[in-house]
């Protein structure tokens, strides 16, 4: 222990300049970022930074320090890995009697004294400053901690331990990127392609699993065995995985098992059919490339019962002709749709190469379509009078206000922030009131004219992020244009929100049949 500490003491009065200008920008961060949040801006990039318009000059300064954090982060790993580099037998610290587990003993404690630290005070400090009480997150903030364990800190220290210098750890980490972009590339032109992937079932842990566990063995490994070739094996063996999940998607074979189909028996909770009628007709349309064929269908959902909602996620097309010729798709990816209680037309989408367009376009066909599933069901709900102010929404976080721009005194909705993630899957909903708020104007009683889908279904107890206040954009839709000030429609002080909040309940595969179809002629060219 002596001697780790004697390490660590020393690596932090080396590198003090490195730990120095870590700490500012965490605390530049934590000082800027906030004033985002009074600041209705565009969806927001890494770390949940508005980044260009709607925050002015501190929202591009909170984009910055996103970007600058982690690689002061890189700079902090990489030096002090390299102080006692691992590659090649003439290091003068090989002459002293150093144990590798004390070696790396202290290289840890450096790291969790000079990145760890300061960025769960940075994180505690965001939420405090967001209105959140850091004690209720402390697992999410453990769990952040984690995923940029796995994500950051150990494949860079890994990469760092292979490598002589800070510049030939910049090439081999352009090098990995250069890989992962062509093997992206490389899925993206290949036929089975298709427009969006299925649900996370497996991918995301396994892909976590790969990279913590494969870079914590080559650290382990070079540092107690200093072979440069078997830790640069290990780490390509992890790279090669990683790409490998570009074209074989082990969620897409899990779908079956995940989303069982209905018993013969069972009622079910949600009825699909085939809903073309008037102009809801199919259509078709090539991809950018020619090669494919996507094909947009009619659907109407109903039977959703009261307190549930229906979220369609995934779906696959079994077509078969009259002679018998049968093509079956690989399990896509479903538009994101929220079916509520009450009849809804919605549309599938699914893409299939051309020269099985061609094969079948001839003749009718007959369509069977297993759509997955998943059943949520409302766990809780709050109606909010709208306050000028920041309001706390227990389903949510905390919210406040947005203004039209050409009318600053009255407001059009809502934006929310809320802790370590999305929030849970929430349906806002608001009556508007006509002609303005003033005294005595009238509710629309009769209809509720706006409403938005906020949040994740299973967001989790964190995700990783550089802020731990995350903001939940509240897309409300809008009233019809006004023709005069009459007509105008507004959402005024003390007017009630409804907040209801909906948790997973069932998963499910329901199966529409279509007979007699017809493969539409696409719009965008002749054949």
């Amino acid at each position: 222990m002596r001697q780790s500490l004697a390490i660590f003491a020393k690596d932090a009065r080396r590198f003090w300049l490195e730990i120095l200008i870590c700490v500012a920008l965490l605390i530049a961060l934590v000082v800027v970022y906030p004033s985002t949040w009074s600041v209705a801006g565009f969806p927001d990039g890494v770390g949940r930074v508005r980044f260009f318009g709607g925050a002015g000059p501190t929202g591009i300064l909170a984009g910055v320090l996103v970007v600058l954090i982690p690689i002061a982060w890189l700079v902090l790993i990489a030096r002090v890995v390299h102080c006692e580099r691992l590659v090649g037998d003439t290091q003068f610290w090989l002459t002293r009697p150093y144990d590798w587990r004390k070696l790396l003993g202290s290289k840890l404690l450096y790291l969790a004294a000079f990145l760890y630290v300061p960025f769960f005070v940075a994180q505690c400090a965001l939420l405090r400053e967001g209105g959140f009480q850091p004690f209720h997150y402390v697992g999410g903030l453990l769990f952040n901690l984690l995923l940029l364990t796995a994500v950051g800190v150990l494949p860079l220290m890994a990469l760092a331990t292979i490598t002589r210098g800070f510049g030939r750890l910049m090439l081999v980490l352009l090098g990995v990127a250069l890989v992962i972009v062509a093997a992206l590339i490389t899925s993206f032109v290949m036929p089975s392609h298709v427009t969006s992937s299925v649900p996370d079932i497996l991918s995301g842990d396994l892909a976590l699993t790969v990279i913590f566990c494969g870079s914590l063995a080559a650290i382990i490994l070079m540092y107690a065995r200093r072979s440069a070739k078997a830790g640069w094996l290990l780490l390509i063996a992890i790279t090669l995985i990683m790409c490998s999940t570009a074209y074989f998607d082990p969620d897409s074979a899990l779908v079956d098992h995940y989303y069982p189909e209905l018993s013969p028996i069972a009622a079910a909770p949600v009825r699909f059919a085939y809903g073309a009628q008037g102009l809801d007709q199919p259509g078709a349309s090539f991809t950018d490339d020619k090669h494919a064929v996507d094909i947009a269908i009619p659907i109407v959902a109903s039977g959703v019962q009261d307190g549930y909602v229906a979220i369609p996620e995934a779906l696959k097309i079994i077509m078969t002709n009259a002679s018998g010729e049968k093509w079956e798709s690989p399990w896509q990816g479903y538009m994101t749709e929220r079916i509520l209680p009450g009849m809804h037309t919605t549309w599938i989408h699914f893409r299939m190469r051309r020269s099985v367009y061609e094969q079948f376009r001839s003749m009718p066909v007959t369509l069977r379509i297993p759509i997955a599933t998943t059943m949520a069901r409302k766990a809780g709900e709050s109606v909010i009078p709208l306050q000028d102010a920041d309001f706390t929404v227990p389903e949510i976080g905390v919210c406040q206000p947005r203004r039209w721009t050409f009318k600053p005194d009255e407001m059009m909705g809502i934006t929310c922030r809320s802790a370590m993630n999305e929030p849970q899957l929430t349906y806002v909903s608001a009556l508007w009131t006509q002609g303005g708020c003033e005294a005595g104007a009238a509710v629309d009683q009769n209809h509720v004219v706006t409403k938005s889908w906020v949040g994740e279904l299973g967001p989790g107890p964190a995700e990783l992020g550089i802020t731990s206040v995350w903001d939940a954009d509240v897309n409300l839709s809008q009233p019809k244009y006004a023709q005069s000030e009459q007509e105008r429609w507004s959402l005024c002080e003390g007017s009630p929100m409804r907040f209801t909040q909906y948790l997973p309940a069932k998963r499910l595969r329901e199966d529409v049949t279509i007979s007699g179809f017809r493969l539409p002629e696409p719009a965008n060219g002749t054949i």
